[in-house]
């Protein structure tokens, strides 16, 4: 059995258990759209909204989501699976399935934290355990993992059963969050010749504006281009319109190991304070943030 094949997300479960004779009302009664939900929401705990990937034998959901702890960092996910068709139990090796990863959005990597796998639906009956690995895997294209890669990392992602329940219904567990990390940006300017003392500045140039205040900003993320950067701005201002309101979207470029990046800036806060409270805000919604001084 392969690793991460396209047609079951068994390939993450080098388990077995005994085959489950269960009855035809363990069973959507259709596989449309419609039906499925409805059975999920009768006969299971995923919700609706948080499915992920719909296959002719099982379902993925993708239940819990933790924002990385470092903007390099993996996001670390809790998944459910649940077989939809008789025939597919054997193959995966039971009916229902409870999964935690760590997935690497940029390269596209996963290593897995824990697979528990049970004999009958909704996470029932005997469980077999598959403990965590250290290996870090590609995710191959066109997998279901890879739709697992893209609805954990990316914030415009069509879930398939979106339409019958709230996306809010997909859990994002994230630990107390604590003080933002105010960081100062460093202009490119280069620094004048030769230092003056203030007072002489003054008198040789009294007209002289005063220095613009310092700026503060929210960074939501770092972006391979200016695309990826402005989609993931619509989707939060679209997510949260009245928390985003009045703010304005910027990028700058940074290098994190090597790589050039854009950051993505929420802007137009008038204090640390401010921008401290649009943080928490954010982190109790399950986003990573930032507060950045931006220095002219």
């Amino acid at each position: 059995m392969s690793f991460l094949r396209p047609a079951s997300l068994a390939v993450l479960i080098a388990l077995v258990a005994a085959p489950v004779l269960a009855d035809d009302a363990d069973f959507p009664a259709a596989s449309d759209a419609a039906s499925l939900a409805s059975w999920l929401g009768a006969r299971t705990n995923i919700k609706p909204a948080s499915v992920v990937t719909i296959t002719p034998g099982f379902v993925v959901a993708l239940v819990a989501r933790q924002n990385p702890l470092s903007p390099d960092g993996p996001v670390r996910v809790t998944l459910r699976e649940e077989v939809i068709a008789p025939s597919f139990i054997d193959s995966v090796g039971g009916r229902s399935a409870l999964i935690s990863a760590e997935i690497q959005c940029e390269e596209r990597r996963l290593r897995m934290d824990g697979r528990d796998l049970y004999a009958g639906p909704n996470l029932s009956g005997q469980k077999a355990v598959d403990g965590p690995s250290t290996e870090w895997l590609r995710i191959p294209e066109d997998t279901v993992m890879d739709e697992v890669a893209n609805a954990a990392c990316d914030a415009t992602y069509a879930w398939p059963l979106q339409a019958y329940a709230p996306p809010q219904s997909v859990a994002r567990q994230e630990a107390p969050a604590p003080a933002p990390v105010v960081v100062a940006e460093q202009s490119a300017s280069p620094p004048p010749a030769e230092a003056k003392p203030v007072e002489e500045a003054k008198a040789q140039n009294p007209a002289e504006p005063a220095r613009p205040p310092v700026r503060y900003a929210i960074q939501i993320g770092a972006y391979q281009n200016q695309q990826r950067a402005e989609t993931a701005w619509k989707a939060l201002s679209t997510e949260r319109p009245v928390l985003t309101k009045g703010h304005d979207f910027g990028v700058r470029p940074v290098k994190v190991k090597g790589k050039e990046l854009l950051r993505g800036l929420v802007l137009n806060f008038k204090s640390p304070q401010e921008g401290a409270a649009f943080c928490s805000a954010l982190a109790a919604s399950g986003y990573g943030c930032i507060l950045r001084v931006l220095a002219d």
